[in-house]
């Protein structure tokens, strides 16, 4: 049997990756303006609060340079990769994390291109480091889980795709991966279930209901076959109108 796959871009929200926030968030100096105006302040209490804040080291102002690089780099990384230019856009990632190596979002993204350029050690390597980054990075794992399904190995995958789904349970690309998972290894009652909740969180993605017309199919439930192959090739799914004209067409 073998039931579709795709790597998603998705990440826990389901989405392209964004620009880390560098910048600490104000504080307010005062809760409101009422309260300022009652309150005084002795001189050597002012003198405190206006104390120069201790000089950085060169350490800190290094480490602090070296993230402005690093997402700069990013930045025009990501601005050749939406234009398609993928040679630029890999520099650049490499060079973001050569000043932040511990940041996750570009390793997700060097991943991906990897992926896509069939160097599958080397993006799982990457996706890898993105989950070390972040041990929520629901995106990564079930990037990773889907390199580790092509290499055949059932349980690493499907440990992947259980943490996914524990973290993000209205993930549907997580529930996607892992029904088709569950298909290929014959647990179809387990892939029907899975290709359920896949449909109900991310019903535009018609490769779902191709597959899990096929989980039905193996279970010898040929209704619901059919409905769901009707169902991908009424979103244009070209597999899904193949399976409605070799399975569910009546015969004259």
């Amino acid at each position: 049997m073998v039931l579709a796959i795709a790597i998603s871009s998705c990440t826990n929200t389901n989405r392209e990756a964004k620009v880390e926030k560098l910048n600490s968030p104000e504080r307010a100096m005062v809760d409101s303006v009422e309260k300022a105006a009652k309150d005084t302040v002795k001189k050597r209490d002012l003198s405190k609060m206006l104390k120069p804040a201790k000089p950085m080291s060169k350490e800190e102002k290094e480490r602090k340079l070296n993230k402005r690089r690093a997402h700069t780099a990013f930045k025009v990384g990501m601005e050749a990769y939406n234009k398609g230019d993928i040679e630029t856009a890999t520099e650049k990632f490499r060079e973001s994390l050569s000043y932040d190596p511990g940041n996750g979002i570009v390793a997700y993204n060097l991943g991906k291109i990897y992926y896509d350029q069939k160097q599958p050690e080397l993006a799982l390597s990457f996706f890898e480091d993105a989950i070390e980054a972040n041990p929520e990075d629901t995106a990564s794992m079930v990037a990773a889980g889907l390199i580790y399904f092509e290499k055949n190995n059932f349980e690493k995958a499907k440990a992947l795709y259980d943490k996914a789904i524990s973290l993000a349970p209205h993930f549907g690309d997580a529930y996607f991966h892992r029904g088709t998972l569950f298909g290929t290894h014959k647990y179809y009652k387990e892939s029907v279930e899975d290709l359920k909740k896949a449909a109900r969180y991310s019903p535009e993605n018609s490769e779902i209901y191709v597959n899990l017309g096929l989980a039905y199919f193996y279970l010898k439930d040929k209704e619901n076959a059919c409905k769901a192959w009707k169902k991908a090739a009424g979103m244009g799914n070209q597999k899904g109108v193949k399976a409605v004209n070799a399975y569910c067409k009546k015969s004259k």
